[in-house]
């Protein structure tokens, strides 16, 4: 269920992984007509189920630059891999081999749950997070700041100009909390994920069930669908 202006919109989803440098994930949204969309990554190629198609120029504005689609689904290649990568840290406390990540020990924290490691986590195109890991072994938070957007400028000019309001506000930090941990496989897997932006929750994650080593539909990784 995720938060859109004062609704909760319900989403129902299915992640596929093929290790080592597959994900997809297919989300439908029952209240919307509008139907099914996947997004992912096959190694360095991105998977977007359906494509999205660069909007017709307006007459008499400049073409856009070259390599401007290229580099969108570049970014949104990117976005897939840190998603997932945020995934598994809640899952296994680790990371792939096409996304590697590097833990340093930062110190303890209080949590609900009682003490908790902490630890730094750092990966390609400056991803960065904090890792907070339970004394019994399992991951209950993950903390990470988004990068402001390019051209946001104070309310006194455009492009990142300071203006009379000063510069933007800076980013909410970002929190992914794992819960319900429940056996699968000989493996202890979250079934309960909240997200949230600074103090507000922004969306709530159920798992309904989990399988392992099962066959995977290879149409859900296919890099040229339309």
């Amino acid at each position: 269920r995720q938060v859109r202006g004062e609704n909760l919109v319900p989403i129902e989803f299915e992640i596929q992984v093929e290790l080592p440098d597959k994900y997809s994930r297919r989300d439908e949204f029952p209240a919307q007509d509008a139907g099914p969309s996947t997004s992912g990554f096959v190694a360095d190629a991105v998977v977007l189920i359906p494509r999205p198609v660069p909007p017709p120029p307006r007459p008499g504005a400049p073409a856009p630059p070259p390599g401007q689609q290229e580099a969108m689904l570049r970014g949104r290649m990117m976005a897939a891999k840190q998603d997932f990568a945020r995934l598994l840290l809640g899952m296994f406390a680790t990371s792939y081999p096409s996304f590697p990540l590097t833990f340093t020990y930062a110190g303890q924290a209080e949590a609900p749950q009682g003490k908790a490691d902490v630890l730094d986590v750092k990966g390609p195109a400056n991803f960065s997070a904090r890792l907070f890991v339970a004394e019994n072994g399992l991951p209950i938070m993950l903390s990470w700041t988004a990068p402001a957007a390019p051209g946001r400028g104070g309310p006194g000019g455009p492009g990142g100009a300071p203006g009379a309001g000063g510069p933007p506000p800076a980013a909410p930090e970002q929190r992914m909390f794992f819960a319900d941990y429940r056996e699968v496989d000989g493996l202890q897997l979250p079934f309960r994920i909240r997200r949230a932006a600074g103090a507000d929750t922004t969306e709530e994650t159920t798992f309904d069930r989990f399988r392992i080593n099962a066959k995977v539909d290879p149409r859900r990784f296919d890099t040229t669908a339309k």
